[in-house]
């Protein structure tokens, strides 16, 4: 994740909730950062992600409680496998976690290995298996996992739009937003 800004508040719940209309800053102390989940304000029902929060290019998905999505900082060309989906340019990526199959919450498994690659989004429900790009490479799903749009502010921290869940495809790869 990147390293915080040196000027803002301290994230807290409280603080949160006194003004929920502007995004909540990462912490400035020495200490290491809080969970991602803590970072987080709302704007308008859409989540503000603080700048600090964002994964490193990448690195593992980063699981944004109040949005109910991951955050997946893709290099070029990742986030396909074996043929399955398109390749796209580096940038961030919005997944909702609810598998298309049925609806239960897809979790991050950074150590699981699957066709030798370790670390994919598994299904604990039916085992359908997607990509850090959220493309499904094996199991009962019918799609790949759905997206959000992600807006990057001036600060840059992200707003994403929650109540715009855009259906998964091949494509999800080539819908990432440019980061830093």
């Amino acid at each position: 994740m990147r390293s915080c800004p040196t000027s803002g508040r301290a994230a807290s719940p409280a603080s949160a909730a006194e003004s929920p209309s502007a995004p909540v800053q990462c912490p400035t102390s020495g200490a290491p950062p809080p969970p991602p989940q803590i970072w987080i304000g709302i704007i308008y029902n859409n989540p503000a992600v603080g700048a600090c929060a964002v994964p490193d290019v990448g690195a593992d998905p980063a699981p944004i409680q109040i949005g109910k999505f991951y955050l997946s900082h893709l290099r070029a060309g990742d986030g396909t496998h074996a043929g399955f989906g398109t390749e796209g340019d580096e940038g961030l990526l919005a997944l909702w976690w609810k598998c298309p199959h049925l609806g239960c919450t897809i979790p991050w498994r950074a150590g699981f290995p699957f066709e030798g690659v370790t670390g994919w989004f598994r299904c604990p429900c039916h085992g359908s298996t997607y990509t850090k790009g959220g493309i499904r490479v094996f199991g009962p799903a019918p799609r790949p996992m759905d997206t959000m749009e992600i807006t990057v502010n001036s600060d840059g921290s992200l707003t994403v739009n929650t109540g715009n869940i855009k259906k998964g495809g091949e494509d999800n790869p080539q819908r990432t937003t440019s980061y830093g």
